[in-house]
Formats: C-alpha cells, sequence, structure tokens
C-alpha cells in the first residue's frame, strides 16, 4: 500500500514540476495548503518523530493539488508554491525519488525540444520508425522520454 501512495506522491511531484513555469507569485489558497503541509511536518517532527500523524496532512495536501491540477488552470506560481511545500516533506522524509521528475519544459535544451517537435509530429503522421529513431536522439543527449496525455516529458539520466 505504501509503494502505491508513494507512486501518486510521485506523480503529483512530477505534474507540479511541468506546471510550475515561472517564479510568479502564489494564489492564497495554495500558499495556505504549502503553509499548512509545512507547519504539520514541523509538529510531527517535533513531536517525537510521530510521522504517522502526519500522512493524513500529506494526503489532503495532494488531494488539493491534484484536484487543482485537474481544472488545467493551476497557475504556475502556485504549482511552483505547492512544489516547494511537497519539497519540505519530502527533505525531511525522503518521500520523492529525484530521478523520477521531469524536468521542466522550460529548462529543456533547444536541441531536445526541437527533437521533441519533431518526434510528435512522426507520431502524429503514424511514422513509428522516425519517432524511435528520434527518441533515440533524445536519448543521446540525456534524457530519456516518456509520453504523456500532455506531450513528452523528459527525464535527466545519470
Amino acid at each position: 500500500m505504501w509503494e502505491r501512495n508513494r507512486s501518486r506522491i510521485q506523480e503529483l511531484a512530477a505534474n507540479l514540476t511541468l506546471a510550475a513555469t515561472n517564479d510568479a507569485a502564489p494564489g492564497l489558497a495554495a500558499a495556505g495548503e504549502a503553509e499548512r503541509l509545512e507547519a504539520s511536518l514541523e509538529t510531527f517532527l517535533a513531536d517525537d518523530l510521530s510521522v504517522y500523524h502526519f500522512w493524513p496532512a500529506l494526503f489532503a495536501f495532494c488531494r488539493y493539488a491534484n484536484a487543482a491540477l485537474a481544472t488545467g488552470s493551476l497557475p504556475p506560481g502556485d504549482a511552483a508554491r505547492l512544489l516547494a511545500g511537497l519539497a519540505q516533506a519530502d527533505s525531511a522524509l525522503g518521500l520523492l525519488d529525484a530521478t523520477r521528475l521531469p524536468a521542466p519544459r522550460a529548462l529543456w535544451p533547444a536541441e531536445a525540444a526541437r527533437l521533441c517537435g519533431e518526434r510528435a509530429a512522426a507520431r502524429e503522421a503514424r511514422d513509428f520508425a522516425r519517432a524511435d529513431a528520434l527518441r533515440q536522439a533524445i536519448e543521446a543527449l540525456g534524457y530519456r522520454v516518456e509520453d504523456a496525455a500532455d506531450g513528452a516529458r523528459l527525464f535527466p539520466v545519470g
């Protein structure tokens, strides 16, 4: 059961990473959720590491963040603040696997972005041999490609 929950938290972190595209200020609701998560973490760590009391707060935070992402209109500043709150919990508890977090699109190298665009066009044209060759070219740049509903995701390798 824990591995399934950890996987959900990992996926939330990946989605927030992709949604946090700039340094805009967060809204009050997102900031409040992140602050509640951080305060809960501090409280439970100070209480003889009673982390089991923290899980309900973490899962409530995840429900809030996932619902905000599901609307498709989560502002980048909100995503960044929520991601920062989750990162604080990760720093204390080791929840996330950084190698499984995608590189934000804004930080993709130009060549990788160009190849991803060509790969998307090849896939749409059903030219899968070309798409596979482009995947290999992207991997040669040091990125693993995963396809998602919102487009390709790049994960740094190594």
